[in-house]
């Protein structure tokens, strides 16, 4: 299982993405970048079977990538192929449907993100 999160900040700052490894660690990076953005941020999420290949693009996509597709206005189309794949209900992770955001402060955070279906 690959866990995938992502943080589109809604005010201004690059989008950071973060995938566990094996052992279920993870950075978040903004393009080549370690950290996110300050201010309050979407988050989507994803638990994604990774035997399967469905998502692959949207699984393997870096951040400088997505927020490239942002920019041109294609980054909804990716999620969705990334949700596609998902385990977790559809609402998660989609830019529009997400309920999940949180504040994002300088210096380390740490957060429980609850799903509540």
């Amino acid at each position: 299982m690959l866990f995938r999160s992502t943080f589109i900040p809604e005010k201004e700052g690059a989008i950071a993405i973060a995938s566990t490894d094996s052992s279920g660690k993870f950075t978040m990076k903004s393009g080549t970048d370690a950290g996110v953005a300050s201010g309050p941020c979407k988050v989507t999420v994803a638990l994604i079977d990774s035997s399967g290949s469905a998502s692959a693009l949207a699984v393997d996509m870096k951040p400088e990538d997505m927020q490239k597709l942002a920019m041109e206005g294609k980054l909804q189309a990716a999620l969705q192929a990334q949700e596609k794949g998902s385990l977790l209900p559809a609402k998660y992770g989609k830019s529009d449907s997400t309920p999940l955001t949180l504040e994002v402060k300088k210096g380390d955070n740490n957060f429980a993100i609850e799903l509540t279906d």
